[in-house]
């Protein structure tokens, strides 16, 4: 399900402490969705990259050791430390029919491109 606000989108769910990988696994392990890492600075976000994928948690990870991950979110996580990044869930669904890119591109298109590792300009 993914929840709707004046803004676009919200999460179903954020994680505010990135390193606890044990509540992670416990809820992320083998379920599929779409996702965001967000970035704070002195409470306010400044970007967010938002990706889907069968496993949440395994994506989680790839992510936080650079393995197939967009560039741009690397680069804003090594300059600003993982500390000021969340991860956000903003649809959860194990249905092997439902394509996540779709929902994944649905979601994207609530937020502004500059508001987005997503995108190159």
């Amino acid at each position: 399900m993914v929840v709707g606000c004046m803004s676009g989108i919200i999460s179903l769910k954020i994680y505010h402490d990135l390193s606890n990988h044990d509540e992670f696994k416990a809820e992320l392990h083998r379920i599929g969705g779409v996702y965001g890492f967000i970035h704070i600075n002195e409470g306010e976000i400044k970007k967010k990259y938002i990706g889907s994928s069968k496993d949440l948690y395994q994506r989680f990870l790839d992510h936080l050791k650079g393995r197939d991950s967009n560039i741009r979110l690397q680069r804003a996580i090594e300059k600003h430390g993982i500390q000021n990044f969340k991860f956000a869930i903003y649809y959860i669904d194990n249905d092997p029919n439902i394509r996540l890119t779709d929902i994944e591109t649905a979601v994207i298109k609530n937020f502004p491109f500059e508001e987005l590792y997503n995108y190159f300009f």
